[in-house]
């Protein structure tokens, strides 16, 4: 199946791991956090936890130390907070702002630069200013080892700010169920802290906090340190200062700073905190330190095997400790793949790797590097950056006779990477495979990318199971194409949201070469198409309509030439580039795109129909949906008629993806009949089509379910207008349901459905008389439309008007006459913008014909004028002249009779709460003059038509 089809029919990536939500809400408990949720995955239990951040200790003084490589990682705390003043400032005026409730930061920069050190301090000056400061740890089977608890509650907090590390080694829907905690929906300003080390990962996360939050979302890059006294020598001294505490050295100055401080290599808050340690160290030992970046490396490397040694050595004195050096080392070279584990999945690793005593080794492991969590082992060496080095050196490849590589280190990566199947992968790999490709990074040690090219040799869905960051690393290696290529054909041929980022980035690199490779028009032009799907599945929809428009261009060119050879995949670019433009809603080019598909797909021989069914059948549906914009609805009625013929002339078995292709335009075209009031023969379709889409989920599940959930939906939708209230709700409970799983899975795709299934639901909920439900749907509907209409306002910012109006008119029906009044009138601002930015949405279009063909039908059943209630009042009541009957006369009302006049104030006057609900559902400024204590009686006596009837009836105040 092509790209396009594949996109269209395949979600299997839509399908949500199983998963225990435990919420601990007005001071409960839940793994010892109180105001906080845990979500739990049920292979690996905890997929993060939140901890309270406490102001750090005081670091000790000493003398020399034995491993001084720890004192290097930032959560040690040993130097404190030196340089990066600006980027202190501006993240300190980033979580002041004011502006809406919940903003993030995505804080970026290579290992090293300083991420982690930053935030500590932001945490600590977060503390001392009133902020209640969580930091999270991400992991499946993550321990709590805080069993003191961790109080999240925000009484008298100044807002909360939270820190999250290495977000970009997060998949996305951990992430989501992190922002769904109900610690990040207390009424509070909320900051949202990402430490990260690219942005390959943060166009996905953004749109799911604007569209989780209505978020304001920026990046800030940690840029290399600046040379000079003002940045790099003011860093090393205050290092060398801290160092030199914890040493003993009674003189820091004695150390002098390396020569080559101004050298790039040096450019890092981690190599001049790493040039400050090993200088200390070497002037308490005696020793010249190295100079250059690689020797700073490998001399904490030395000092980590002294220690090994030393240990070793002891034991003759009754150390309990038994592991040798060359043993040791390795066990932390596995350590730096593997991460920290369970103690059961230690002892399995260990074995694996022919260890002749797992558990000893595993306790003489944790002697070197104590677990940060008691009930696991294998801790790493930290920071990330120095476990990078260890791997690389230990690694063949690298030309540093000091210290050759072990002959150990590419077996014991085959080993623990491992290649069986992807069922069987260990739950370390992610880990595994991002550390090795930042290992191998072009400044870094690019003979580790050799290394990473033969893992990938053998097996390259290794890559995809590494995630998304791991993709969009392969992407700045120096790989051949052809691997590259053999990862990409491991792609999932269908949208998986943790991958789709880096599928983008590592899609760009591999196109970018074929491109230069490519001289045939054709290639090139489908090499653009390809590109700008996985551009658009990145949600990087700009990006994806520049290079789909230039496949257009080459394919129009080509045609030219040969219409007959060419025309059909300028069909098919049209056809997506018309998908894009509507994914940034522009709808007139989407239009014009469409058409012109369309268009080429009739003139094509009579012969390649059933072969183009599919393509063709995409192009009229999609068009289908666009020329409503110039409410062409015979058009789009034969589009859909003519896409459901294409689709059942073929031979599809049951099903099959073929059969789920018809029910798609079934539902389609149930839609369209729908919204032409032509309701009882969508019904008739639209059941067919949920035939079709239930069989195809029974066989494929994970593949179909949005489909149906949307079919469902439109089905619900016709039942509710036939009036069939109480079969309405159930069938939108279960498309609610379906949706509200998949929208946790993937937001960026699921979040308008999601809103319109609560919608509709909620307005079916009041007509059965469960109010209080509808009314709690209302709002949350409106909600979820407020975000979608943040990040797209040309999209959806009508829809939100819509979803604000029908909140409102809930309010009333409650008798929350002034809470109603406030929302009809944020409703009325967005449909005056909406206005203004001349945005047409043709789905819109749709909602308010149906809408209105729903009003007169219902007129009609109950004998009741032809002209809408709206109409009448709003004329009506602001002026004091006329009045228009039910026979739909208008009359002066001085020159009525007096008992005429009589009857009207009476008949106005005794359905206050029916007029003001009645106004309250329109787009107009009604009710306007609302006071906050008003009641729609006491509102509706001020309106002028009434104190004009009053006068003349009963000789009151004009």
């Amino acid at each position: 199946m092509d790209e396009e089809g594949r996109d269209r029919h395949s979600a299997a990536d839509r399908v949500p791991p199983v998963r225990q939500v435990v919420s601990a809400e007005n001071g409960g408990y839940a793994y010892a956090v109180a105001h906080g949720d845990m979500h739990v995955n049920q292979q690996s239990g905890p997929v993060y936890l939140l901890h309270e951040h406490r102001r750090p200790t005081a670091p000790e003084e000493g003398g020399p130390l034995e491993r001084p490589g720890h004192l290097l990682d930032a959560r040690s705390r040993v130097v404190g907070f030196t340089g990066r003043a600006d980027e202190l400032a501006d993240v300190t005026a980033w979580r002041d702002a004011d502006g809406p409730r919940v903003s993030a930061l995505w804080v970026h920069g290579p290992g090293g630069q300083g991420k982690t050190r930053l935030a500590m301090e932001c945490a600590d000056r977060g503390l001392d200013d009133g902020w209640k400061v969580v930091t999270v740890v991400h992991g499946a089977g993550a321990v709590s080892t805080d069993h003191a608890g961790q109080d999240l509650g925000l009484r008298g907090a100044r807002g909360l700010l939270l820190v999250v590390d290495y977000a970009d080694r997060w998949p996305l829907t951990h992430l989501n169920w992190l922002l769904s905690n109900s610690l990040l929906h207390a009424e509070v300003p909320t900051r949202l802290l990402l430490l990260a080390r690219s942005t390959a990962m943060w166009s996905p996360v953004r749109h799911s906090l604007e569209k989780a939050f209505h978020a304001r979302t920026r990046s800030l890059a940690l840029p290399p340190v600046r040379n000079g006294a003002s940045q790099r020598e003011e860093m090393f001294t205050a290092a060398r200062d801290s160092f030199a505490r914890r040493y003993g050295v009674s003189d820091p100055s004695a150390v002098p700073a390396p020569a080559r401080i101004g050298d790039p290599e040096f450019g890092s808050v981690l190599t001049l905190h790493m040039a400050a340690l090993v200088a200390v160290d070497a002037h308490v030992h005696g020793v010249r330190p190295p100079e250059d970046a690689v020797g700073l490396s490998t001399y904490l490397l030395d000092r980590e095997r002294e220690h090994w040694t030393r240990l070793y050595e002891n034991a003759a004195a009754g150390l309990d400790y038994a592991t040798a050096p060359g043993t040791m080392h390795r066990s932390v070279f596995t350590a730096a793949l593997t991460g920290a584990l369970p103690y059961s999945q230690g002892v399995t690793v260990a074995d694996r790797l022919g260890f002749p005593d797992p558990h000893r080794l595993l306790a003489d492991h944790s002697v070197c590097y104590p677990p940060a969590e008691p009930e696991k082992v294998l801790e790493p060496l930290y920071p990330d950056r120095f476990a990078e080095d260890l791997l690389a050196v230990a690694l063949p490849g690298h030309g540093i006779p000091e210290h050759p590589p072990s002959p150990w280190g590419r077996y014991t990566v085959d080993l623990l990477v491992d290649t069986a199947a992807p069922d069987r992968r260990p739950t370390y790999l992610p880990r595994a495979l991002t550390f090795l490709v930042a290992a191998a990074a072009p400044d870094r040690w690019p003979h580790v990318a050799g290394h990473v090219e033969d893992l990938l040799g053998r097996d390259p869905a290794l890559a995809t199971s590494g995630g998304g960051e791991c993709l969009a690393g392969l992407a700045l290696l120096d790989l051949s194409l052809e691997t590259l290529e053999s990862v990409e054909a491991c792609f999932p041929d269908h949208r998986r949201i943790d991958l789709d980022a880096g599928i983008a980035a590592l899609g760009k690199r591999i196109a970018g070469e074929r491109l230069q490779r490519i001289d045939d028009p054709a290639e090139e032009a489908r090499e653009y198409r390809l590109l700008g799907l996985r551009m658009s599945r990145a949600g990087r929809h700009e990006e994806a309509l520049v290079v789909t428009e230039r496949a257009v261009d080459l394919h129009r060119a080509l045609a030219v030439k040969d219409a007959r050879a060419h025309e059909p995949e300028l069909a098919r670019s049209l056809t997506q580039s018309a998908r894009h433009h509507m994914d940034l809603g522009n709808w007139r080019e989407a239009l014009s795109a469409g058409e012109e598909a369309v268009r080429i797909h009739r003139e094509l021989p009579a012969d390649d129909v059933s072969a183009r069914a599919s393509d063709f059948a995409t192009a009229l549906s999609q068009t289908a949906d666009l020329v409503v914009l110039d409410r062409r609805w015979d058009d789009a009625l034969s589009h859909q008629l003519e896409a459901v013929r294409l689709l059942r002339a073929r031979t599809a078995p049951e099903g099959s993806l073929e059969e789920a292709e018809l029910g798609n335009a079934l539902n389609d075209l149930g839609v369209l009949l729908e919204t032409l009031g032509r309701w009882d023969e969508a019904t008739v379709v639209l059941e067919e089509a949920i035939g079709i889409l239930r069989r195809s989920v029974e066989l494929r599940p994970g593949v179909h379910e949005p489909e149906l959930a949307r079919l469902l939906n439109s089905y619900a939708s016709v039942l509710h207008f036939l009036r069939e209230s109480q079969e309405s709700v159930r069938w939108f409970e279960e498309a609610g349901q379906v949706m509200r799983e998949l929208e946790r899975v993937n937001p960026e795709a699921f979040a308008a459905d999601l809103a319109a299934v609560l919608g509709n639901l909620s307005t079916t909920l009041r007509r059965v008389d469960r109010c209080s439900e509808a009314a709690a749907l209302a709002a949350e509907s409106a909600e979820r439309y407020r975000r979608l209409a943040t990040a797209r306002p040309s999209l959806y910012r009508r829809r939100y008007a819509d979803a604000l109006t029908h909140q409102a008119d809930c309010l009333a029906h409650r008798k929350h006459w002034h809470e109603a009044v406030l929302v009809k009138r944020e409703a009325r601002e967005h449909f005056w913008r909406a206005g203004l930015e001349g945005a047409i949405d043709p789905t819109l279009i749709s909602r308010v014909e149906a809408a209105e063909h729903v009003r007169r039908a219902d007129l009609l059943r109950r004998d009741q004028p032809s002209w809408a209630p709206e109409d009448h009042w709003i004329m009506l009541l602001d002026q004091e002249e006329v009045w228009k009957g039910k026979d739909g006369v208008v009359r002066q009302i001085s020159e009525m009779d007096h008992s005429h006049r009589r009857n009207v104030l009476r008949f106005i006057l005794s359905q206050p709460q029916g007029i003001f609900e009645t106004l309250i559902r329109t787009e107009s400024d009604q009710p306007e003059d609302w006071r906050p204590d008003d009641t729609p009686e006491t509102w509706l006596v001020r309106r002028p038509l009434v104190r004009a009837l009053d006068r003349l009836v009963n000789g009151g105040p004009g």
